[in-house]
């Protein structure tokens, strides 16, 4: 079965090794990133998470391109490390 995968922060890293291994099983995976466009993802979408505006014109501009469904979501990266829930977590 053919899953249809949103991923963020799919372009370096982590996330990368993540979305070549999703479509190397056959999945189909958007990637929303603040970095290029990363090899293997069906569609890519300039996104900075941790800027709310950014997060909402992707939103928009993704109604209804799902309109088949969405498998599942993964979020891998943090585009800000000094404000992730484990460094806030640890300042408490």
């Amino acid at each position: 079965m053919t899953l249809r995968i949103l991923l963020t922060g799919a372009s370096t890293g982590i996330g990368n090794a993540t979305l070549q291994r999703l479509v190397a099983d056959g999945h189909e995976v958007v990637n929303l990133d603040v970095k290029d466009a990363a090899e293997g993802a069906s569609e890519h979408h300039h996104c900075d998470p941790s800027d709310p505006a950014s997060i909402d014109a992707v939103v928009a501009g993704l109604d209804g391109s799902f309109d088949g469904g969405l498998s599942a979501g993964m979020t891998v990266g943090w585009a800000n490390p000094k404000d992730s829930p484990a460094s806030r977590s640890r300042k408490s």
